[in-house]
């Protein structure tokens, strides 16, 4: 059996910036925010900090070696960030765009401290990572993708089953992500709207049903991702059945959705979320389940702590939950 060390991230992040008072920002990258599940992966840490400010490579690549060899510190000053480990680097335009493209989560500012933020596989700060292992550090090349890496990365993502045209992420995570956001955002209020015309009266911004939430999304998501399939089929078990509201990617993300508009409905509901994780447990296929919950104004409902006991990533397929509200 392999010998592990247990790390944790919070304790290590607050002396460094203890002992780093030049550093102004954290951020996590790489294969660590997706848990992977690797024990062999490093756990890559973007740091900003001001061009004048006195953070040095050689004290950050210090520290990583006496506290943890498997964290790979990466200096950013500006727009370009460089290994401490290494001297690769990668840039981009801004830093902001350097931030996206990375897909890093932020963790800290001195401004604000930290960041509500949990390891996936942890549920909490702490990671684990392989003993007496000469940790490979990321190597970023000079510019963001190349060409021939490019080339990969879309082999790769086809090769899950994922599209490429468009190209929404080459992990089921940061697709589900993105669909995530074009959920979020297709909320519209009549407000939202242009005010001439009587667009401000459409059933977009008039969402009554289940159906009418349903509907909407296969307008927004279908012309962009073509393969998404609507109650295409059915998953029995144990004399239960089940016909999916959508799929995509082969059948590997189940997407759900309820619709609570009353205190009757919202009780109705949390009794199906959690048989509908049971049932989709039993589907080999399955790898992810987004459940969304469309809730109307004026029902009194903790979004937050719904999608926290209604989410599942510790056991396959993950569980994503997600609230919207509707007016």
């Amino acid at each position: 059996m392999k010998r592990t060390v247990k790390y944790d991230l919070f304790a290590l992040l607050t002396e460094l910036v203890e002992r780093e008072p030049g550093i102004s920002e954290l951020y996590l990258f790489g294969s660590r925010q997706y848990g992977t599940g690797s024990l062999r992966s490093d756990c890559d840490i973007l740091l900003r900090a001001e061009p004048d400010a006195d953070v040095k490579q050689s004290r950050l690549r210090d520290f990583a070696l006496e506290k943890c060899p498997a964290l790979d510190f990466f200096l950013c000053t500006e727009a370009r960030a460089v290994s401490a480990a290494n001297d690769s680097f990668v840039y981009a335009p801004t830093f902001k765009e350097l931030v996206t493209r990375l897909d890093a989560v932020r963790l800290w500012t001195r401004r604000s401290g930290f960041e509500d933020f949990l390891f996936r596989r942890s549920g909490d700060w702490t990671f684990e990572a392989a003993a007496e292992v000469d940790f490979i550090h990321t190597t970023l090349p000079d510019a963001l993708i190349t060409n021939l890496a490019w080339q990969r990365k879309i082999e790769q993502t086809e090769a899950i089953g994922l599209p490429v045209r468009p190209f929404i992420g080459d992990t089921l995570d940061k697709a589900v992500s993105q669909i995530v956001a074009v959920v979020r955002d297709m909320i519209r209020r009549s407000e939202d709207l242009e005010p001439r015309g009587n667009a401000k009266g459409g059933w977009t911004v008039n969402l009554q049903s289940e159906y009418d939430c349903q509907n909407l999304f296969l307008t927004v998501v279908k012309p962009w991702l073509p393969t998404l399939a609507r109650e295409e089929s059915l998953v029995q078990f144990d004399g239960q059945e089940k016909r999916h509201d959508f799929s995509l990617f082969e059948g590997k993300l189940i997407i759900e959705m309820k619709f609570i508009d009353s205190l009757a409905k919202k009780a109705e509901v949390v009794k199906t979320l959690d048989g509908l994780a049971r049932l989709y447990s039993r589907a080999s296929n399955v790898q992810c389940v987004l459940m969304i919950i469309f809730v109307k104004e004026g029902v009194a409902l903790d979004a937050a702590k719904w999608e926290t006991d209604y989410s599942l990533r510790a056991k396959s397929p993950h569980v994503t939950t997600m609230v919207i509200r509707i007016p």
